[in-house]
């Protein structure tokens, strides 16, 4: 009777923790309250049991709409044959004012001398939710079963097939109407016909089946598929109501494991072929395999096996940390290497062993440990054998008085006796573990390498291997090597031995031996001739033993040489030549005097200028030899003329510049007489009206002067002083618009233009550059009297600095203009004369003869050259190159012309007194204040005593004492602000350019007009001035 009791006291408290536990509303209902619910009541509605159990609960905050289990279900209305089973879904509202989907069952209990209600609430919100999700998705998921790669099938309890995929379909080789009209016993082999039927009633039981088993099926035409299937049960209003079932083709599958158990056969088999303990353990170090060879090494038994055996215990205690520091490196990939420890067998001895071992992975994760212990107390014994052997060997080599090396594979020293140290004059420290490439060069070092591979390839020793060896202090030492190869104990290639013979002293005798006849036939080789050796015997017959390379200088090879030679030594000379030679070569070897002839000769129909030298000596047997040495001057004969060439040029150009220098002072004079008269001229025609007889007169003077200035700048454009604007231009244009003038005044000539499209750029004075090639247009018009062609042709050339050697040329890109005429050409007299000033070859009174000189004055100015080629009867060509630039052309406007005044202060420097004077006159009718002075040093000490009393300076450039450059020096020494205008009769290009890049405010060039004065100063002086500022008339 006790024990019940205690029984039901037990069951009773296993009731009272799973009620408690519950996370389902467990409640206890009675007399329209509650006499009981559980924590998980609060979880679900918020409510905690002390409120939900007064009997001033409201229901209505569960259940405002009435609809609840307890709305009348009073205990009598409750069917007793109603279970805890049966569910009622409603709304209910949480403390919080959530509404929730809930699912409650009750039925009646005895309660305290009555009846009570009793039941469970669930919250089946989510449930809900993902009915309604599940519901909308449905498509979607057909959709997906059909594309699914599994074999989904849908039965209901009678095993008739309700729903199939398209993959299930293609498999079965059935249409989709088809298969929904058969039954699943129609698909699945008779053999699986009993295990489907009482799989199918255990359903209908409501029993569980596994998850999963293997399957067959059939398709169309009987093929057998292995599947592995998973079954759903389908439920309708809680009754069983179907069968999912999902099938994953299994039979590729299937054969793999079959072929993995057979490889793991293999594994096993194998393994117990191992010369070593195979053995695999868990992470707790139990051995989980252990091969036949590990049972008889470490003396253990398979009944010991079946007990278990520690992989640990098989190690010696003091090595264990060790051994399990080891598998933690193993674990995390930094061991790979095998490691030693000393094993210990079950009866306690002790032997080496040599463990490689691997981590055993699963789903990427270590699960234990797989390795092979090999005995090595054979080879430590050996190894010790081994090195008693080598000690004896080591002493040997080291007596030996040649070096002895060993290398690896690699190339490391691995031993060098003392004589290859001392060889090398280093220690065993500074080389062993090395490469042995570190003592040789690269040409050695493939020597050796080429050595090495042979001998590896072959097998076969290699000796008399000579290579130079460089030693500590960087000297080389010659040694002989000798090389074979090292084996290991398999037989297998592990490196190179040899011997190493100090050769260097031998080597060097060799070497003084080699330098001297190297040292004599450079000698020969590098003498500018052909040496050989003629011997003349007694006979009268002759041979050459004896020739030097250089005779290929004469375009022919050595045996054609000779064989020419012993035939006719004279062959290649004229007649008369013949005859001297061989009469001045008999008296030379009568006498044994040294002979020399010089003189052009034929050799293989290539002229060349060729000096002969022969010394003669008697033999004691009568034969002469004759030692010969034959230069070929043809290029020093060729430079000669050159070079007479070049000094005609120099004297020519010598005299032009003497000439230039001479017609630019003189064109520089008369620019400042005609300054004076153009500033008188001006003055008078400010003080004329316009319509008095006089006023005419004095333009004509104006204009007679600019035409005395168009003539000097002809004789400054000689002097290649008269480049007055130059500017980035595109030469094709100046063709254009010259070639055009000229061809309206010439009609019986045809022009023809041939100008680059994409011509460069040249920086030139425009104005000049049409006077060169109107110049050079009339002489071809002249040159071709009753009419012709006129050829006019532009390209871009890149010319080095040998294409033109007599001009001193620099190299680089240059436009190239050539005008070419059709005219009686010149001959070569002409030529050379006609770039020289008032040479020509026209009638008296028909030409100054300054055009060429002017149009060479001109092009030497733009740093280019000008050349001529002619020929009498055959036309003439004028050939022009003017380096290009990089620069862009940009578009200028004239400015214009008017009379600007001002009243500031103007210090004005010439040293010609009409000049200053006339200058001063212009200066003051435009409203400015003077003061002239007629030298440098006068102007320095009165700019020095008021330099603020002036606005502007006007400097001429060329004085006498005090230059203008040493003048404006001074005047920038006392006022680093002073504006300066540069006044010259040269133009801005040569010295004076140089000069204004001192810091020249501007510059103008003699002679000039009044307004181009007024312009001047305007724009030096801008709106800095100090007097009332410019105004303009």
């Amino acid at each position: 009777m006790n024990d019940e009791k205690k029984t039901q006291r037990e069951s009773e408290g296993f009731y009272s923790l799973l009620v408690e536990h519950s996370s389902d509303a467990i409640y206890l209902f009675c007399a329209g309250k509650f006499e009981y619910v559980n924590p998980g009541f609060e979880k679900i509605f918020g409510y905690g049991q002390e409120e939900v159990c007064r009997s001033d609960f409201d229901l209505q905050k569960l259940f405002p709409s009435g609809n609840h289990p307890f709305a009348d279900e009073s205990p009598e209305n409750i069917s007793p044959a109603v279970s805890i089973s049966t569910q009622y879904e409603f709304t209910a509202i949480k403390e919080d004012g959530r509404q929730i989907q809930v699912a409650a069952s009750a039925a009646p209990v005895p309660y305290k001398s009555g009846t009570a209600i009793q039941g469970v609430i669930r919250d089946i919100t989510r449930q809900k939710e993902t009915e309604k999700r599940l519901l909308k998705n449905e498509a979607r998921y057909l959709e997906l079963a059909d594309n699914i790669q599994e074999y989904i099938l849908a039965v209901d309890m009678d095993g008739n097939v309700v729903y199939v995929n398209d993959y299930a379909c293609q498999l079965a080789g059935y249409s989709k109407e088809k298969i929904l009209k058969m039954n699943v016993a129609d698909v699945v082999p008779e053999e699986y016909l009993p295990f489907l039927t009482e799989r199918m009633a255990r359903r209908r039981a409501g029993e569980k089946v596994l998850p999963q088993q293997e399957f067959a099926l059939i398709n169309k035409t009987g093929e057998r598929y292995l599947f592995e299937i998973s079954t759903t049960l389908i439920t309708e209003e809680n009754k069983p109501a179907g069968v999912l079932v999902f099938a994953r083709d299994i039979t590729e599958h299937k054969k793999m494991l079959e072929s993995l158990k057979a490889s793991e056969k293999k594994f096993r088999q194998f393994a117990e072929l191992l010369p070593g303990s195979a053995f695999e353990c868990d992470l707790n170090f139990q051995a989980t395999f252990i091969n036949k060879k590990a049972l008889q090494t470490y003396g253990y038994t398979r009944e010991d096996f079946a007990a278990g055996i520690n992989v640990l215990k098989t190690v010696v205690p003091e090595e264990i940390d060790g051994l399990l520091k080891n598998i933690d490196e193993l674990m995390t990939g930094t061991l790979t290497h095998p490691v030693e420890l000393t094993a210990l067998r079950k009866n306690g001895s002790r032997f080496p062993i040599n463990l490689s071992a691997a981590p055993i992975m699963q789903d990427g994760k270590p699960v234990g440990v797989r390795g092979l212990a090999l005995d090595i107390t054979q080879y430590k014994e050996k190894e010790a054998a081994l090195r008693q052997s080598e000690a004896r060997y080591r002493s040997i080599i080291e007596t030996i008085e040649d070096g002895y090396y060993e290398v690896d594979l690699s190339g490391r020293l691995l031993i060098l006796n003392e004589a290859a140290l001392k060889m090398l004059d280093r220690s065993r420290e500074e080389l062993l573990g090395k490469n042995y490439r570190v003592l040789f060069d690269d040409e050695n070092i493939d020597k050796i390498l080429r050595a090495f591979s042979s001998v590896y390839k072959s097998g076969m020793p290699a000796h008399g291997i000579e290579a130079s060896v460089i030693n500590k202090a960087g000297r080389r030492r010659v040694g002989e090597l000798s090389v074979s190869l090292i084996r290991d104990s398999r037989g297998n290639p592990s490196g190179f031995r040899g011997i190493l013979h100090d050769m260097t002293e031998r080597n060097k005798m060799e070497e003084e031996l080699r330098e001297s006849r190297e040292k004599f036939k450079n000698m020969v080789a590098n003498v500018p001739g052909i040496i050989y050796e003629i011997v003349i015997r007694r006979d009268g017959s002759a041979h050459i033993p004896w020739i030097s390379p250089g005779v290929n200088q004469l375009g022919v090879n050595t045996a054609e040489f000779i064989a020419a030679f012993l035939k006719d030594p004279y062959h290649f000379l004229a007649k008369d030549d013949k005859k001297n030679l061989w009469q001045s070569a008999l008296y030379s070897m009568n006498s044994l005097s040294q002979w020399t002839w010089e003189g052009e000769v034929n050799i293989s129909g290539n002229m060349r200028w060729l000096r002969f030298i022969a010394q003669p000596r008697r033999q004691d047997n009568g034969d002469t030899f004759f030692d010969c040495l034959i230069l070929d001057m043809t290029e020093a004969k060729q430079a000669a003329e050159i070079q007479k060439d070049l000094e005609a040029r120099l004297q020519q150009a010598q005299k032009m510049e003497a000439i230039g220098t001479l017609a630019g002072g003189i064109a520089h004079d008369f620019n400042n007489l005609l300054s004076g008269i153009q500033g008188y001229a001006s003055l008078m025609q400010m003080g004329t009206d316009p319509s008095h007889p006089h006023y005419r007169k004095l333009k004509s003077i104006e204009e007679l002067v600019f035409s005395g200035a168009n003539l000097t700048k002809q004789l400054l454009g000689f002097a290649s002083r008269g480049r007055y604007e130059v500017k980035p231009s595109n030469i094709n244009d100046i063709i254009d618009k010259t070639a055009s003038l000229f061809g309206r005044t010439k009609k019986e000539i045809f022009i023809h233009q041939n100008l680059a499209d994409d011509i460069w750029i040249a920086e030139v004075d425009q104005g000049q550059m049409e006077q060169v090639l109107l110049n050079l247009y009339v002489n071809a018009g002249q040159a071709m009297p009753g009419g012709g062609n006129l050829y006019l042709e532009t390209k871009n050339v890149n010319l080095t600095e040998d294409d033109f050697k007599q001009y001193s040329l620099a190299a680089g890109k240059y436009v190239k203009i050539s005008i070419t005429d059709t005219g009686v050409g010149m001959d070569e007299t002409t030529q050379e004369r006609i770039f020289e000033p008032f040479f020509t070859t026209k009638e008296m009174g028909r030409g100054t003869g300054l055009g060429l000189a002017t149009v060479y004055g001109i092009v030497k100015g733009h740093n280019g050259i000008i050349d001529v080629y002619s020929r009498k009867g055959m036309g003439t060509a004028f050939h022009i190159y003017l380096p290009a630039t990089d620069k862009k052309i940009t578009a200028e406007h004239a400015p214009p012309v008017v009379l600007q005044r001002g009243n500031e202060t103007v210090l004005l420097i010439d040293d010609e007194t009409s000049v200053r004077e006339v200058t001063q006159e212009l200066l003051e009718a435009l409203g400015y204040r003077v003061v002239s002075v007629g030298s440098g040093a006068a102007a320095i000490e009165i700019f020095r005593s008021d330099s603020k009393g002036f606005d502007i300076v006007i400097l001429d450039m060329i004085m006498p004492g005090l230059s203008g450059s040493e003048t404006f020096d001074a005047l920038k020494t006392i006022d680093t602000d002073v504006k300066v205008i540069l006044a010259s009769g040269y133009s801005v290009e040569g010295q004076a350019g140089d000069i204004m890049k001192k810091g020249f405010v501007s510059f103008i060039q003699k002679p000039f007009r009044i307004a181009e004065l007024s312009r001047k100063i305007s724009e030096a002086l801008g709106n800095s001035g100090k007097g009332a500022g410019n105004k303009n008339t």
